[in-house]
């Protein structure tokens, strides 16, 4: 569709929206996930959750949360995927190359996130990856391989990377 978005979460976004025990989080992972709702809704944006992103948020869940507070994160999972509907986008061979082009280029990235990165970097269409790691968003080299892939006609608008 004309104008439509495609935005690839983080991790850290969901998990924000499912942490109701830190405030600040859960208030930053409502508002984007609020605004990506009503994106959705108009028809302007599609989301996308690179496996990768889905696996963090598992082990999140598996680490972090037990008892009644497990219960509402995956409450707040279901939620989540309801509003938002999103893709799941499978790591490939690519994938995996350019997540260790990142990670050789800039040792600050962990692999997980790499690989988030990777596969934004990797679709053409996508517009913003929406995450809270500093690393990620300030990377020089992300923002290099990113000016490449759309000079080479692989892209077709820069990927965006910010928090909100």
């Amino acid at each position: 569709m004309e104008g439509e978005s495609t935005t690839h979460l983080d991790s850290s976004v969901i998990i924000a929206y499912m942490n109701l025990g830190d405030r600040d989080q859960y208030q930053y992972g409502h508002r984007v996930v609020y605004r990506l709702r009503e994106e959705r809704e108009r028809g302007r944006s599609r989301v996308v959750v690179s496996s990768a992103a889905a696996v963090e948020v598992l082990l999140w869940l598996a680490v972090s949360a037990s008892g009644p507070e497990a219960a509402d994160a995956v409450r707040r999972l279901r939620e989540l995927f309801e509003a938002l509907d999103p893709a799941i986008a499978w790591a490939n061979e690519e994938v995996c190359r350019l997540a260790a082009e990142i990670r050789e280029r800039d040792y600050r990235i962990k692999p997980a996130d790499s690989m988030i990165a990777a596969q934004a970097l990797l679709d053409p269409d996508s517009t913003r990856l929406l995450t809270t790691d500093r690393e990620v968003i300030e990377s020089k080299a992300i923002d290099e391989i990113n000016e490449r892939l759309t000079k080479e006609g692989r892209r077709r608008r820069k990927l965006k990377i910010s928090e909100e």
